[in-house]
């Protein structure tokens, strides 16, 4: 997840701190990712999830299909 870049190894570790008995087909799914996507794109829609605190790679996932990770953050979400 280092590798992707900064934000991956972010969520790498939220989710071995959320999800500490299922961490391994999440991380082993965003790393299937890059089979499809650009390391800067995957790094992108993991800063989006952390930003929203979403952690799992079916979110991961959708942001990088739908190009979420291009769209601006929403201020009022970011501050709850």
């Amino acid at each position: 997840m280092k590798n992707i870049g900064p934000y991956a190894e972010q969520l790498f570790f939220l989710i071995l701190e959320n999800q500490k008995n299922f961490w391994y087909k999440s991380i082993q799914g965003i790393l299937s990712l890059e089979k499809k996507y650009s390391k800067e794109v995957i790094d992108l829609s993991c800063k989006r999830a952390i930003a929203y605190g979403a952690h799992k790679y079916q979110t991961i996932k959708n942001i990088c299909k739908n190009g979420a990770y291009n769209l601006p953050f929403e201020m009022e979400s970011l501050c709850k």
